[in-house]
């Protein structure tokens, strides 16, 4: 199960979220599914994806954190990794 940090992209308007995932095999369809019920807790993304579809989102796993890091340590490091890339990508975070 990898563990790490993902983008969410409208194709449309070049907007960026960023999150975080200890399963991000499981991420994606836990946000579409959230997304197409109208009931994703970030208003932004949710009001992107009801003006513009599924059709113009992209989801991509941008970092993959290596199996070794301790799980006491865990939180810490993909929260530290997700605000990185969120400053990187100029994207807004998932939390």
């Amino acid at each position: 199960m990898p563990r790490g940090i993902f983008s969410v992209i409208c194709s449309v308007t070049g907007e960026k979220w960023v999150g975080s995932s200890k399963n991000l095999g499981a991420q994606k369809n836990s946000i579409w599914f959230q997304l197409n019920h109208g009931n994703f807790r970030i208003a932004s993304l949710q009001s992107a994806w009801k003006q513009h579809g599924e059709q113009a989102f992209l989801y991509e796993v941008v970092e993959t954190l290596p199996e070794d890091i301790p799980e006491l340590s865990l939180e810490d490091t993909l929260k530290e990794r997700r605000s990185a890339w969120a400053a990187a990508l100029q994207a807004l975070e998932i939390r």
